[in-house]
Parts: C-alpha cells; structure tokens; sequence
C-alpha cells in the first residue's frame, strides 16, 4: 500500500451525524418526525444509522509553511472536539459545512 495526501494540510477532521430521534416512532406523524434533532459521533450512533439525515464536516487545515511573524495561540472547536492552542508558527483555518441526505428526506416525505 501506499498513501498519498489527497489535500495537503488537513490536520484535523470530524463528522458529526444528524439523526430523526423519532425515526423509529410508529405514526409518521408525529411532530419533528422527518427532522434533525440530534447529533452523534460515529462510534454514538448505534442502531441509528437508518434515520440518519444530515452530516456535518469539520476540517481543520494547517499552512505548508511556517509563518515567523505569527503564533497560533487560538483553540479551535471541531463539532464536539476542541483542539487546543499549538502556540506554533503555522497559519489554520477552521471550515465547516452541513450536507443534507437529500434522498432519504424524499423517501420520508413521500417524493416531495
């Protein structure tokens, strides 16, 4: 095997899973039913997989280079993980986005 960055400079990645709580309720009916209400790690999921409905990425990347007129002394905040200040000379930026499992909020929601 060999490995190979796909980006250059990713230090830190978390995804935290959204999740129907009331996925498994029997009236689809229910208020809140079809929506987002919590959000899990992988390894907190359990047996909730199936009413999985969103994701939400945390990247947090690194310069290449060193920066001597600069010191990172900030805490970053990844979702439910904080990494703390390296107190370094590199540059990091903090990105974020949420993706929504469009295929299956059809499916609950009957095509619409």
């Amino acid at each position: 095997f060999t490995t190979e960055d796909l980006v250059e400079g990713v230090e830190n990645l978390q995804l935290l899973f959204g999740y129907d709580s009331e996925f498994n309720a029997p009236d689809p009916n229910t208020p809140g039913y079809g929506e987002v209400d919590t959000y899990e790690d992988p390894s907190s999921i359990g047996g909730n997989w199936p009413g999985i409905e969103s994701v939400e990425v945390f990247m947090l990347v690194r310069s290449a280079t060193r920066d001597a007129q600069y010191t990172d002394a900030k805490t970053y905040s990844l979702g439910d993980v904080t990494v703390n200040a390296q107190n370094d000379n590199f540059r990091r930026l903090l990105s974020f986005t949420s993706v929504s499992l469009r295929n299956l909020k059809l499916m609950l929601r009957g095509g619409a």
